[in-house]
């Protein structure tokens, strides 16, 4: 009987050493099969994690810098708001060739096909004015104005305003720059309207008549407020877009003003114009344009000298030089020249030149 059982016990732990062994190597299989499976997703995870991880990581770059105030250039360009409903804004100054002392009537002969345009005027261009002759302030008759200089500055636009034709000057039968410039702006730009403001006066120098205080200072602003005025009433935003100073006969007469043009000159444009309009000017600020005087006045190549280096001071300065540009002033009125003012081809020209 031991036997029998000893036998039994044999045979039956055979049988489980088989079955384990079967076990072990099936088991074995698996697990290596399922490692290779394992290994092989997690390279192709581990693969594909690279490129979203890195996309991942610039976009998060990406959003911080977005986010964060101080990964932005602070020198970035940052662009102003648009303006909305612009009326642009140009204004003449400075002496009798800005007033306008030549009669207009020779064009008739001498710019024949322009001339019935001249006299009827140019709708997209307007202009109001306060032209004044040489002499005494104020002076009864020696001067025009196209609006209500007493009626502030809430007058109605149409009232200020007028388009520019012939016999916008001190006396009705003369022109000025205004005409030329309103020539050029229409055949250049039919499609805008501009707003021209004249303010000027004969035979004057800076330091006797556009100095703080003095004549032409006090009625320049004054002009200003009620054209500006006008335009804000009428729902536009004035933008000045130049300022156009025919200006330095006088000065170039006196050698004392001659030497004090250059720091005169500078209180104009900068100390006081720009600076007084700036919530006018356009973000490159307001440009400066400046005509030479002819060459009949004394200190003529001094003064000349002085606009052209103060030009050459901004970039947004400009000079011109009348004598280059071919104006003349020996041939009218014929039979009794007029040397201190420009023939009337040359006051259109010198318009065009302004523009």
């Amino acid at each position: 009987m031991k036997h029998k059982y000893l036998y039994v016990f044999l045979v039956v732990l055979i049988l489980c050493m088989v079955i384990a062994g079967c076990v072990s190597t099936k088991n074995g299989e698996i697990d290596k099969g399922t490692d290779t499976v394992l290994n092989s997703e997690n390279n192709e995870v581990n693969s594909g994690n690279d490129g979203t991880d890195s996309e991942k990581n610039e976009a998060n770059v990406n959003t911080e810098n977005n986010e964060n105030p101080e990964n932005v250039d602070e020198n970035e360009d940052k662009e102003s708001p648009a303006k909305e409903n612009v009326a642009k804004v140009i204004l003449i100054a400075g002496q009798s060739n800005a007033v306008g002392a030549t009669a207009y009537a020779p064009l008739k002969d001498k710019a024949a096909d322009k001339y019935p345009t001249y006299k009827k005027g140019y709708e997209n261009v307007k202009l109001a004015y306060f032209c004044e002759a040489g002499g005494a302030d104020g002076a009864k008759k020696s001067y025009r104005c196209n609006f209500d200089m007493d009626g502030g500055n809430k007058q109605d636009l149409d009232d200020v305003f007028q388009k520019v034709k012939t016999g916008m000057s001190w006396t009705p039968s003369m022109f000025g720059p205004e005409l030329g410039m309103a020539e050029y702006l229409s055949e250049n730009y039919p499609d805008e309207t501009f707003y021209l403001i004249k303010v000027a006066k004969g035979g004057v120098s800076i330091p006797s008549h556009w100095k703080e205080g003095g004549y032409c200072y006090d009625l320049l602003r004054d002009t200003m407020e009620i054209c500006m005025g006008s335009l804000e009433n009428a729902g536009y935003t004035p933008e000045i877009i130049s300022i156009c100073w025919m200006q330095g006969e006088n000065d170039a007469t006196n050698d004392v003003e001659t030497a004090q043009y250059a720091d005169n000159l500078a209180f104009i444009a900068d100390e006081w114009l720009r600076e007084e309009y700036k919530e006018y000017a356009p973000a490159e600020g307001i440009p400066f344009v400046d005509a030479g005087i002819s060459d009949y006045w004394k200190n003529y190549k001094e003064i000349n000298k002085i606009k052209k280096d103060f030009a050459e001071s901004s970039d947004i300065n400009y000079y011109f030089d009348t004598m280059e540009e071919g104006l003349e002033y020996k041939s009218e009125p014929e039979g009794n020249v007029d040397l201190a003012h420009f023939d009337s081809l040359s006051v259109v020209k010198l318009g065009r030149l302004f523009a």
